[in-house]
């Protein structure tokens, strides 16, 4: 009787394990194995971080670890391109990475500053225009275009040189 239940009980181990009865969905068709990408050049992790959370309608919630796997939509370099081309900088800028508090407490992705001396304003990027939206908000003086928010609270950002930003921003971003 002993060895009957033994007997039994690994059939129903080796089963399980096995995943007998299960039939796994295939891939669909249409989209391509990851293999297929890879081969294509694009990038799967980011492809597939990004739609899990797009899908899920929680991009802002976004874990760090997460976050930091993906790209914003507007890049640091479109921004410091659109702030030269308007004389506004000599192409030099501060990296202060996503680490920042005020990235801590919006979810920005980066955030760094640009501009001649007493010109400079602190830019952070977002991953959705939203999110960009909510964080100029809840800053003390900020503005947002798209997925970008220009702070010039935290460097004191001139009434003259804000305008003249916003115009860059905006004619860039429009391209």
């Amino acid at each position: 009787m002993r060895r009957v239940v033994m007997a039994a009980a690994a059939a129903a181990l080796l089963g399980v394990a096995a995943g007998c009865g299960e039939a796994e969905d295939p891939e669909s068709p249409d989209e391509p194995t990851a293999a297929e990408q890879e081969e294509a050049g694009e990038d799967t992790v980011t492809s597939s971080v990004e739609e899990q959370w797009e899908s899920s309608g929680e991009l802002d919630n976004m874990p760090a670890a997460a976050s930091a796997e993906l790209e914003p939509p507007v890049s640091t370099q479109a921004v410091v391109d659109a702030f030269t081309s308007a004389e506004l900088s000599d192409g030099q800028f501060t990296d202060l990475g996503a680490d920042t508090e005020s990235c801590d407490l919006t979810d920005c992705v980066q955030a760094f500053t640009i501009g001649a001396e007493g010109q400079q304003v602190a830019v952070m990027l977002y991953m959705s225009d939203e999110m960009a939206a909510a964080a100029a908000e809840s800053f003390e003086d900020a503005h947002a275009e798209q997925s970008v928010v220009l702070d010039y609270a935290a460097n004191e950002t001139p009434e003259d040189a804000r305008a003249d930003y916003e115009a860059a921003l905006t004619e860039a971003l429009a391209e």
